[in-house]
């Protein structure tokens, strides 16, 4: 039980549904559960739903203070590590699949550049997080240094700015062609 609590209420997930259903409920004007609907059963629509759920169990492994999976032993980074980049990268396989050549070339172009980001992100966080040298004018350095490096990179692992999805082949990015 403390495994589907810390799933549910650590990183916010029935906060998030819960604004979603009142989102569709003043924007129809009506709070009829019935009304609302729920999209098209797809490959693209099961993809993205694994992706928020591998968010939601990235974001509840985390080592909070108090958190219940603390005391199961499930504190363990590289777990949380997987399920987050298993949420960035598995809403890239439809497009990585589809036949369209230029499709399968801006999905590509958007997991290099993301990728190389988060890399960077990830070693600077992890070397932050997990040194255990005391606070000295050298390690200051570093530590400056290393997060210099990941806010640097962090446009490259969101997919900001000039590293967003390439709209001059397809206007539509890597969700070209689609469902």
């Amino acid at each position: 039980m403390n495994t589907i609590t810390a799933l549910l209420l650590d990183p916010g997930l029935l906060f998030l549904l819960g604004l979603t259903a009142l989102y569709a409920a003043l924007v129809r004007r009506s709070t009829r559960l019935q009304r609302l609907r729920l999209p098209r059963p797809s490959f693209e629509s099961a993809t993205s739903l694994v992706s928020v759920l591998l968010a939601a169990l990235g974001l509840a492994l985390l080592p909070w203070p108090r958190s219940p999976l603390a005391e199961d032993g499930l504190e363990n980074p590289l777990l949380a590590w997987l399920a987050f980049e298993g949420a960035f990268l598995l809403p890239l396989l439809p497009g990585l699949l589809a036949g369209d050549a230029l499709t399968n070339r801006t999905t590509l172009r958007e997991a290099q550049i993301g990728l190389a980001g988060r890399t960077v992100v990830w070693l600077a966080a992890g070397t932050l997080l997990w040194s255990a040298t005391a606070l000295s004018p050298t390690a200051a350095i570093g530590w400056a240094l290393l997060s210099a490096a990941a806010a640097l990179a962090l446009p490259a692992a969101t997919g900001f700015g000039p590293f967003a999805a390439d709209r001059a082949l397809t206007p539509s990015g890597a969700e070209h062609g689609l469902d």
